[in-house]
């Protein structure tokens, strides 16, 4: 740990009793009602804020890899990534709207017609049984199709908003000004796959309309990962000289304000040996380090300005914070073992000396999260450490637990 940090108990740790967390977890996300985890069996379970179960859905038919909360036209929706046959031959991505599957307010209970029964849904899952069987994506599509070869996907990102105007990824005109809700929310999503080959591959998913009220409509049942359509993607490739390791460990897209709404500018590219960024409307790479990192979720974007601001705000942010620009300061944050560096789309801009094997990084408001990983002992005890750090101020907290 470096010197230059003063340590403080600013954050208290408990332990979560009886918590449901699913024992063969494959990655998770959070949002405001509920936690999403993807699991080894291919579902998807809903737990609540004290990890309480609230429901589960088959979502792939072997395994999920991914999932990301999006907010498009004001609908909280779940965006995952999972294979339907072991390999990666068969990745598929797909949007789901389980707002069906969580808990109602008590005026839209109450207003519901009808006397209203739930059972124990996917995995003993509290939950409506039919509501969890009947489960279908809004949207579904095959990552690899006639003209896309085919490699693991080893990194994966998605942001609200549309491509940069100019961007070979940019809807028509017309096109765009449906991607956006009447209330200026954002209709379409940029989703990114990093590959193990360097390629990297973008998509702009555009959510559907929500149904009307009343309506009994919903998504066809798919019999088979055969039958789902291929969406081309854009291709970016971020593979580094011969001989070096290729693969993308880390993505991160960069938003900026456009009077039709945010456009995604810039895409940060992390692979094993590089640090790169691309400008989404020329298609222009700039190599900003000849290193990378071997550890996935081992970089975020980081705001100061909007971080300063958040800390005087008094009232609730309204909408989703991810649809929300990022500042003209924003900087990528990459955790290597010996410290955390710093990039603006065109350069390196600086370093904060903190050792220690990194594992994973996010941000907290203001605060970095930093997880470590340490093996002590003459059996090798592996144990992990969560830092909280607080770079203006050059503050840390830590909390040790045992890693499994």
């Amino acid at each position: 740990m470096s010197f230059a940090f003063k340590k403080f108990r600013f954050f208290s740790s408990a332990e979560v009793p009886g918590h449901a967390w699913p024992p063969h977890t494959t990655c998770s996300a959070p949002n405001k009602a509920c936690m999403a985890c993807g699991c080894e069996n291919g579902s998807i379970q809903l737990l609540d804020e004290s990890f309480q179960p609230l429901a589960s859905f088959a979502a792939h038919g072997y395994r999920v890899f991914e999932v990301i909360w999006l907010e498009l036209r004001n609908q909280q929706l779940l965006l995952s990534l999972g294979s339907e046959e072991p390999g990666y031959s068969t990745s598929t991505l797909k949007l789901w709207d389980v707002s069906k599957l969580l808990p109602q307010p008590a005026s839209a209970t109450a207003a519901a017609a009808g006397p209203t029964t739930s059972s124990n849904g996917a995995d003993g899952f509290p939950g409506s049984n039919t509501a969890a069987a009947a489960m279908q994506p809004v949207k579904a599509f095959k990552v690899f199709g006639p003209r896309t070869s085919e490699a693991e996907v080893t990194s994966m990102t998605a942001k609200e908003g549309l491509p940069a105007v100019g961007s070979s990824m940019s809807p028509p005109a017309a096109t765009s000004a449906s991607m956006s809700s009447t209330d200026g929310s954002p209709a379409a999503a940029v989703v990114a796959l990093g590959m193990a080959n360097g390629m990297v591959y973008l998509y702009t998913l555009e959510a559907p309309l929500p149904a009307a009220p009343g309506s009994k409509g919903r998504p066809q049942p798919l019999a088979s990962h055969h039958q789902l359509p291929h969406l081309p993607p854009t291709k970016l490739n971020a593979r580094p000289d011969p001989g070096e390791d290729a693969a993308v460990m880390g993505l991160v897209l960069l938003a900026v304000p456009s009077p039709t709404g945010a456009r995604l500018s810039s895409l940060f590219v992390v692979t094993e040996s590089q640090t790169l960024s691309f400008n989404l409307a020329s298609g222009t790479k700039t190599i900003l380090d000849h290193q990378g990192v071997r550890t996935p979720h081992c970089c975020v974007l980081r705001s100061p300005s909007q971080q300063h601001q958040n800390e005087h705000q008094h009232s609730p942010v309204q909408g989703n914070s991810n649809a929300v620009v990022e500042g003209a300061d924003s900087l990528l944050m990459v955790a290597r073992d010996e410290g955390l560096y710093e990039y603006t789309t065109d350069t390196r801009a600086g370093c904060t000396v903190f050792e220690g094997s990194k594992q994973l990084l996010l941000t907290l408001g203001r605060f970095v999260v930093v997880v470590t990983h340490e093996v002590s002992g003459d059996v090798g005890a592996r144990s992990a450490t969560v830092h909280i750090l607080d770079l203006k101020h050059r503050l840390v907290a830590g909390g040790r637990f045992p890693r499994s």
